[in-house]
């Protein structure tokens, strides 16, 4: 199978997100031709999933996503080939329907992701301190806590966590709503509690703190609301 990174199904997911957020609202304004079955569920996957690789700098030749994509939709059938008819015929689909997902896209395709903040956060949460559970950090001196908080960040499970809570938070078709850095303070919010710390300052302090005051604590409200978790 295809190893990716998350930052790539991310992006995927972002793109399948907005698509089908068009479809809903071309459905709403009564466009002059079909646009539901314009492309099927699986093609809008794979399809997003080969412009994500591409924008995301982690290209794949399009045999090596689209054989196992086949493999995997039809498991009774022989593998799919290349060189082959067959092939030729899935290969001008996926890209035809590149075509029609770029123009859905506007070609803005180069979206930031939450993974960008991530280390940040997670090294500012740690320096800056606040966190029940936590004393022997915000006791230590700041030396000591600001290479702490780089090994935890890189080295450490906290940072896997934090990615692995953005990678699931990513197959919300609401994230797109979010900018992508509301998206990591969430993510940082929701591992640090998994994690059994609290918060002992105020949650404005706290969310001004580590993101420089670019989140307002109502939208990581929010966006927690719409993950399922609480405040």
């Amino acid at each position: 199978m295809v190893r990716l990174q998350e930052e790539s199904i991310s992006m995927a997911f972002v793109y399948m997100h907005k698509y089908q957020r068009w479809v809903r609202k071309a459905k709403e304004d009564q466009f002059p031709f079909e646009v539901e079955g314009l492309l099927d569920d699986y093609t809008i996957a794979l399809t997003s999933l080969v412009l994500a690789t591409k924008s995301t700098e982690s290209p794949r030749r399009l045999r090596e996503l689209l054989l196992p994509a086949y493999s995997l939709l039809h498991p009774s059938h022989p593998p799919l080939t290349f060189p082959s008819y067959k092939y030729d015929n899935l290969r001008d689909t996926l890209v035809n329907s590149e075509l029609i997902m770029l123009r859905v896209l506007k070609f803005d395709l180069l979206l930031p992701l939450p993974y960008q903040y991530l280390e940040k956060y997670l090294s500012r949460v740690l320096v800056v301190g606040g966190l029940r559970g936590a004393q022997d950090l915000d006791d230590s001196k700041p030396g000591r806590k600001e290479e702490y908080a780089i090994v935890e960040v890189i080295n450490g499970g906290t940072g896997r966590k934090a990615r692995g809570v953005v990678y699931d938070a990513m197959k919300n078709p609401k994230m797109i709503l979010y900018p992508a850095r509301v998206i990591a303070a969430a993510a940082v919010y929701i591992t640090i509690r998994e994690q059994g710390f609290g918060v002992v300052m105020s949650t404005e302090e706290w969310v001004a703190a580590m993101t420089d005051k670019r989140v307002e604590a109502c939208d990581l409200e929010e966006i927690l609301e719409d993950l399922g978790k609480e405040l």
